[in-house]
């Protein structure tokens, strides 16, 4: 009995402990020690002996073999795996040991290659910086040298809470990953301080106690986290956001009503054949058949088209680009592009080919994001935000927001004749407000009636075009 528990807790350590703990835990509540696990900058043992399971490790080097970690060579700015491999991929203490340059490539290569869910631990702040040099003083004076992560933390002074998380959305940013972040404090300083001068203490006793409080984890636990802690934990979740949503069955909030009241529009104007472009689901496809039309939907996604076709019979359905349309020319009396053009590398592509297809004198409707909306202005003046237009774009999926004047521009550059053009929603609240009065009707629908009047500044521009 005595020697299974000696093995079992052989690479027990109270530092390395109370880092995986939390995180062996989390993984454990959440399900996800069952999936494919990397964890990069691992060491010989990583998380396996607080979780008990196969993990495949990557480091630069290793010294000595482990019974539950795949040891991989290699390095985290040029990880050898395929996009989005693993279920999950954990960083414990790892980001502070290479150089500030290299950090966000790293970040970017762990966002890269996990699936479910990242793990990132870094120790942070200028706390921590104080205690290391304590510690690595009391380290130096009992065995005459410094631990190679005591160097190599002086080489590379720890990073600060808003660089990691910086580094974290922007690389989430540039891969077009949606994330939810949740960050929580790891061990307070003092008393990372206290077991760690216990553990090289002098005194057998004192450093028995150091060592082996790991193992009065489940109580300490509870109060261990409080105050300046030594870490943070970025537990980043990737989002599975649908840019496409399903107006017809999604819950009854503002984002609901903009796109019913856009096809509405469409559907009180347009002409007797009309092609939808970036159709989504299908639901305002549908709305137009309903109608009385011969309605073409169209979409780049095989798996909208295929909803499309199951949920909203009725209208032709195909795959296809907005900039590639697999009609002649003069073909539809009035093409539809809600919440298109944003996501497409060349606008002027989608204008031409809607106009190659439209009638003489057919219609385009189309709309799109404004990112000079008034939530954007006050965050500026109110926050310090830089201007929306050289801000990065809070949508992923959409690589361009145009401005209104630079919509009316775009749109007249192909020979478009803009006969109606209105705003669609002004929005007061910010933060957890919104959050409940988004799913409000009368609030929703007044924020919507309320743009029509505003385009300049409202969250949308919706507009009528005549071919010319």
């Amino acid at each position: 009995m005595i020697n299974k528990l000696k093995q079992y807790f052989k690479y027990w350590n109270t530092d390395i402990g109370f880092r995986y703990l939390p995180i062996a835990s989390h993984l454990k509540n959440e399900g996800l020690d069952k999936g494919k696990i990397l964890e990069v900058g691992s060491g010989d043992q990583g998380i396996t002996p607080y979780l008990k399971k196969k993990v495949i490790g990557l480091d630069v080097n290793f010294s000595e073999s482990s019974p539950f970690l795949t040891q991989i060579a290699g390095s985290v700015t040029n990880l050898p795996f395929k996009d989005r491999d693993f279920d999950v991929v954990i960083s414990v203490d790892m980001l502070e040991h290479i150089p500030r340059g290299d950090r966000g490539k790293a970040v970017i290569e762990i966002i890269r290659v996990a699936g479910k869910k990242a793990i990132i631990a870094v120790p942070c702040g200028d706390k921590l910086d104080e205690a290391v040099k304590i510690y690595a003083e009391a380290f130096y004076k009992k065995y005459g040298y410094l631990h190679r992560w005591l160097k190599e933390h002086a080489e590379n002074p720890s990073p600060a809470k808003e660089e990691i998380s910086d580094a974290i959305n922007e690389a989430a940013r540039l891969l077009r990953r949606p994330i939810r972040i949740k960050v929580k404090k790891n061990v307070n300083v003092k008393l990372w301080l206290f077991f760690n001068l216990a553990g090289i203490s002098k005194i057998k006793l004192l450093s028995y106690f150091g060592k082996g409080m790991v193992l009065l984890y489940p109580l300490l636990k509870l109060f261990m986290n409080w105050g300046e802690c030594i870490r943070q934990v970025f537990y980043i979740e990737f989002v599975d956001v649908r840019e496409r949503i399903d107006a017809g069955s999604e819950p009854a909030d503002i984002t609901r009503y903009e796109h019913l009241f856009r096809y509405k529009f469409a559907c009180k104007q347009a002409g007797k054949r009309v092609l939808d472009l970036g159709c989504g689901y299908g639901y305002g496809a549908q709305m137009l058949y309903k109608e009385g039309r011969e309605v073409v939907g169209m979409d780049i996604s095989k798996e909208a088209i295929a909803y499309a076709r199951n949920n909203y019979p009725g209208p032709e359905y195909l795959m296809g680009s907005a900039d590639k349309i697999p009609y002649p020319d003069d073909y539809f009396d009035s093409v539809v592009a809600f919440e298109v053009i944003e996501h497409i590398e060349e606008p002027n592509a989608l204008l031409s080919e809607a106009y190659r297809v439209l009638k003489k004198e057919g219609s385009l409707f189309i709309s799109t994001p404004n990112p000079m909306r008034l939530g954007n202005i006050l965050k500026h003046y109110l926050k310090g935000v830089p201007w929306p237009e050289k801000a990065h774009l809070e949508n992923i999926f959409h690589l361009k927001e145009y401005p209104y004047c630079q919509f009316m521009d775009l749109l007249k550059g192909k020979k478009f004749e803009v006969k109606q053009r209105f705003g669609q929603t002004i929005n007061f609240a910010f933060g957890w407000i919104w959050e409940i009065l988004k799913f409000n009707k009368i609030y929703s629908k007044f924020s919507i009636y309320l743009g029509y009047f505003f385009p300049q500044i409202s969250e949308f521009i919706v507009v009528e075009a005549k071919k010319i």
